[in-house]
């Protein structure tokens, strides 16, 4: 009942703002541009202020950026000025993309179809997020309790520093731990899949904020995090729509309609690859146009095969422009269907090579198996 009082609360905090909607969102992409230029033009004097003393505006880049004391001892202060300069222009792109996005969501709005699958189809993708899942983590009880071990090099990130450093000892991580297996099984058996899926994210969310609070802040995860949070509205969706996935057996289509959250979990997935492009342009410039820095990764990794392949400063060059490309381009084929499996293909074989040629990444790579999730396709409805 409670639950059900915390959605209509949201509804209607939707309805007020769905006024004028189009308006107040293309006003909020200006602002954001212009709190970019802000922290482009600006940030500079702040932050050689936090660099020369442990003040205030330490403290506060040290919650945005936790090892931002640590390594202010390590990098001059031009590293980080060249940093924030970065956020500034983060801001100032996703400014500019969102008011592109305002702008044009009519015509945008005509490209986005849900997905129409049947009841079968959902029940085995759910079951299939919750063995990938249990895949994912069914480790980390042993990582917690060596981590809950060395509790000195503990240092909180973000929303994490709230708790402070001396409240979370190993019985609350095995407890969020116990808690997201429990979620895994119960979504699995179709035992309140919106409940415990809710209770899922949650503590992953939970957890991997205690793991990268050790200096160490891996990527690994990314699409994984969006994906658990988007499984949430596709079990809303579906009880939304009286849609309960059947045990065994087939099922006719839905006729109630179809799934934006699967849509947008694979947009999710795409951005990711995007994004990823986007910051080796942010960071690197033109130098994956001009140069082949793919041949120094793979003469640093040292891999036989690595630096076989650094032999070539052609092939070094064309791989690099290639999967930047690819990586640049990956949200585009969400949207262009034919062209889709061709990513994916890439994708696989991007993984593979990092794998075998610079031993990163590991095989099968988490965002590989979310793959699966781009096997349903938006329809139009006859």
């Amino acid at each position: 009942m409670f639950f059900l009082d915390f959605t209509h609360f949201f509804k209607s905090l939707a309805n007020v703002f769905a006024k004028n909607m189009k308006k107040k969102l293309f006003i909020g992409g200006l602002l954001v541009i212009f709190s970019g230029l802000l922290v482009v033009f600006f940030a500079k004097n702040i932050l050689l202020q936090a660099y020369q003393n442990d003040g205030f505006w330490a403290n506060l880049i040290q919650i945005f950026y936790p090892r931002f004391l640590t390594e202010k001892h390590r990098f001059s202060v031009d590293f980080f000025v060249q940093k924030i300069q970065q956020i500034g222009f983060r801001l100032i792109f996703l400014g500019i993309f969102g008011s592109f996005l305002v702008y044009f969501s009519e015509k945008i709005k005509k490209k986005i179809q849900p997905i129409h699958i049947s009841t079968t189809q959902i029940l085995w993708l759910q079951r299939y997020f919750c063995v990938f899942l249990l895949w994912c983590v069914w480790d980390w009880a042993w990582i917690l309790y060596n981590l809950s071990e060395l509790s000195f090099f503990y240092q909180p990130v973000f929303l994490l520093r709230f708790f402070g450093k001396e409240n979370f000892s190993f019985s609350l991580l095995i407890c969020s731990y116990a808690g997201l297996i429990l979620g895994i099984f119960c979504v699995f058996f179709n035992q309140k899949p919106l409940f415990f899926s809710v209770i899922i994210f949650i503590n992953f969310i939970f957890l991997q904020g205690y793991l990268y609070s050790f200096h160490k802040i891996d990527h690994t995860f990314a699409p994984v995090n969006y994906v658990c949070f988007l499984m949430v509205f596709l079990f809303w969706e579906t009880e939304n729509m009286n849609i309960t996935p059947p045990v065994l057996g087939f099922a006719p289509p839905l006729e109630a309609g179809g799934l934006y959250s699967l849509l947008f979990i694979q947009i999710a997935v795409a951005l990711c690859y995007s994004f990823a492009g986007l910051e080796k342009i942010l960071i690197g410039g033109t130098t994956w146009f001009l140069d082949a820095p793919l041949q120094h990764y793979l003469r640093v990794a040292e891999v036989p095969l690595g630096v076989f392949v650094a032999q070539s400063y052609v092939l070094c060059w064309f791989l690099g422009v290639f999967v930047l490309l690819w990586e640049l381009f990956f949200i585009w084929a969400i949207f262009q269907k034919k062209y889709l499996y061709f990513f994916l293909f890439v994708g696989f074989m991007f993984h593979l090579g990092t794998f075998f040629l610079m031993n990163v990444g590991g095989f099968p790579h988490t965002w590989v198996c979310l793959y699966v999730f781009f096997s349903p396709q938006p329809q139009r409805r006859k």
